[in-house]
Order: C-alpha cells, then sequence, then structure tokens
C-alpha cells in the first residue's frame, strides 16, 4: 500500500491532516487531524491496521510538503521504521478546483493522490551535519543582509537630513569620516552615532564569520570541490560553500539544465496551441544558491574579457591545466553572453539573470567532471 499522507500546516507548526489512500484503488481509506509528531503519525498507521487487518503487512509511505518543519519529522518516522518523502511543493500537481477552494484536508487528498500517481518529485534529504553547514552559510547570508540593511537605513537618514556624500564611492574611510564630522545635534546625532555603532557591530560580525567559511572551505570534507569552484572569476570561498552545502551531490543532476532548474534560473512557458511563450525565470528553487548564482555572474561580467587579476591568479595556483581552462572558458563565455546581450538592448538586470543561468551549468560541469 502507498499514499499515506501528512500535510504540514505551516500556520499553525502543531497539527497535520492525514489522508489514507490505497495504492491500487486510490480510495480513501481514513482521514483525520493530530499533532505533527512521529508518534501520533505512527498512531495514525496503527489505527488504520485496527479497520484494516489485510493491510497489518502492506507497506506506508508517508509524504509531506517541503516547508517549515524541515527534515525532523522525516528523520524521526524514519527512525520508527515509516517510509518517509518530502515533496518539492513546485512539482505538486492539483486539479483547477484547489485554484478556487482551498483548504487543508484537500490539499492532503492532493498530495496523496501525488504520491500514490507518482506525480511529483521527491526533495533530496541531507544528512545532519550537511544540514547544519547549509544552515550556517544561510546564517552567514543574513549577516550580510543585514549589514546591507544598516547601510541603507544610514544614507536614507542623512538623505532625509539633506547632506549628500561629494564622493563617487560609499563606504569607504572617507565616506564613513564624512558620516562621523557631519554638523548634527541633539537626538540626530545620537542617531547617527546609533547607526554608525550598529553598522560597526554588524561589519565586524561579517568579517568574523567570512573568516570562518574561509576555514571551513579548507576542511577535507569541501575543499577539493572548494578550490575547483574558486578558478572561475566570481566565485570566492562564502559562494563556493553556499553551492557545496546547499546541493553535496551534484551528481543527482542529470544534466546541467536539470541543475539550473533546480536554482530556478530556467524561463517559464505559458503557450496554447501553436502560440509559444516563455516567461520570466520560474523562481521554483534554492533561493539562497539563485542569490549566490546571480552575485556570482555580476561579478564575472566585469573588466575585461578574458582579463585574469591577481586575485583569481592565487585562487586557481596549483589547480591542473584542465580544471582551469574550463574555468577560464567558462568565465569568457559568460562575459561574451553578457556584453552580446547587453548590445541587443537587453535590460541589464535580466541579461545579468541569463549570464546566471549560464553560469550555473558550467558549476555543474565542474562539479560533476564534464569538463571536456
Amino acid at each position: 500500500m502507498k499514499g499515506i499522507n501528512t500535510e504540514l500546516i505551516c500556520e499553525s507548526h502543531l497539527f497535520v491532516n492525514n489522508t489514507a489512500v490505497e495504492g491500487a484503488t486510490g480510495a480513501i481509506i481514513l482521514e483525520n487531524k493530530v499533532n505533527a509528531s512521529a508518534k501520533k503519525i505512527e498512531g495514525f498507521i496503527d489505527k488504520i491496521k485496527g479497520m484494516r487487518v489485510d493491510l497489518n503487512d502492506a507497506d506506508f509511505i508517508v509524504g509531506y510538503e517541503s516547508g517549515c518543519l524541515g527534515y525532523s519529522l522525516c528523520r524521526e518516522l524514519k527512525d520508527l521504521g515509516i517510509e518517509c518523502v518530502i515533496l518539492a511543493t513546485s512539482t505538486i500537481q492539483g486539479a483547477a478546483k484547489n485554484k478556487v477552494v482551498k483548504n487543508d484536508r484537500m490539499d492532503a487528498r492532493m498530495i496523496a493522490t501525488n504520491i500514490n500517481n507518482s506525480q511529483c518529485k521527491r526533495v533530496h534529504i541531507p544528512t545532519p551535519e550537511e544540514e547544519a553547514v547549509a544552515n550556517y552559510m544561510k546564517m552567514v547570508d543574513q549577516h550580510k543582509n543585514a549589514l546591507k540593511v544598516i547601510k541603507q537605513e544610514i544614507n536614507a537618514f542623512v538623505l532625509r537630513l539633506g547632506f549628500r556624500f561629494p564622493g563617487k564611492s560609499t563606504w569607504t574611510l572617507k565616506h564613513i569620516k564624512w558620516l562621523r564630522e557631519l554638523d548634527l545635534d541633539g537626538y540626530n546625532k545620537l542617531t547617527l552615532e546609533e547607526y554608525l555603532h550598529d553598522y560597526e557591530t554588524a561589519k565586524n560580525n561579517l568579517e568574523r564569520l567570512e573568516q570562518s567559511v574561509v576555514e571551513l572551505s579548507q576542511d577535507e570534507k569541501y575543499k577539493e570541490k572548494a578550490d575547483k569552484l574558486k578558478c572561475f572569476k566570481g566565485i570566492k570561498e562564502k559562494t563556493a560553500m553556499t553551492m557545496i552545502a546547499n546541493t553535496f551531490d551534484f551528481d543527482r543532476f542529470n544534466s546541467a539544465n536539470a541543475f539550473a532548474a533546480y536554482l530556478g534560473l530556467v524561463p517559464g512557458e505559458n503557450s496554447s496551441g501553436q502560440k509559444e511563450n516563455n516567461t520570466s525565470i520560474t523562481k521554483m528553487g534554492n533561493s539562497y544558491m539563485r542569490k549566490a548564482m546571480v552575485e556570482a555572474a555580476r561579478a564575472c561580467v566585469k573588466g575585461k574579457i578574458g582579463y585574469k587579476g591577481k586575485a583569481l591568479k592565487a585562487r586557481q595556483a596549483g589547480m591542473s591545466a584542465e580544471i582551469i581552462g574550463y574555468a577560464d572558458k567558462g568565465t569568457e563565455r559568460i562575459q561574451r553572453k553578457y556584453h552580446k546581450l547587453l548590445n541587443r538592448g537587453m535590460p541589464l538586470n535580466k541579461v545579468i539573470t541569463a549570464c546566471a543561468r549560464e553560469f550555473s551549468c558550467f558549476v555543474w560541469g565542474m562539479m560533476t567532471g564534464n569538463i571536456y
């Protein structure tokens, strides 16, 4: 038997809707709502076995949407000997009715049907160690975002007061000195001092965390992969570890396009009849990796085509000629694509996204050994 489904209710974080579907017929056996715990779900399965003696030796599959509970419930169920899968939300197929009438019970039925008919993709379950590294990289990224927000708040604050920095580049030593010397008094002066204190604290924290990422990338578990990725222009330790920590096994993607789709960097489609219409990128994937890939592409396209700075040469030092050649080939191709699309009049952000998609394909090739 397959299709025992638990639909997680993200609004409460406390309950799951259970729908039991018989694999052979798709008929609903039992529905109820219980606490989101492995023991309660095990009790639900035992209740079914008590109702149907013929199902005592049946194989049960529990599945739920990827979401707020992460992998913890899945691991707890597996520890109890219950097979469990996590479904990629973006691949779940639903009836048109579900777009008009939606509730937890209908969602549970829909997911149970998807499991029973093998209609959706299953999420890769990382090991606890892999998940811990991914969580750490997300935390570092959140600190980076926090620093960005503080910078925006300071810029907005001084602009409201009528001050405009006369220099070209902000957040340089000259800019910081200018901020500290502004002629303010009272609570405006106190406000700016607090802002600058928060800025220094956030900046120091981020520098400390980024140094820890550099040390992490030299761990024997990650060094080989990280060193290969750093051969690309635009990829340093943080981006490399973000890609590794959120993927680990690149071989589970059978093509470069499949990896790009996992990042949500492939265009969507809204076609009907003989009319084909591509839409913007799907964004159905790992948002942290997609953001890292876009930032890497933005850094990659800067400067002259084919030029390699001292920092990039240092990162490539000691690597094989094949690895360096593949990385340089990918970098040059991305740079040429950037200028080609810009010359066509395509908007800058759209060009960067297209380059990020191309970049992700080269990353997949590097990580899977498809470099020839």
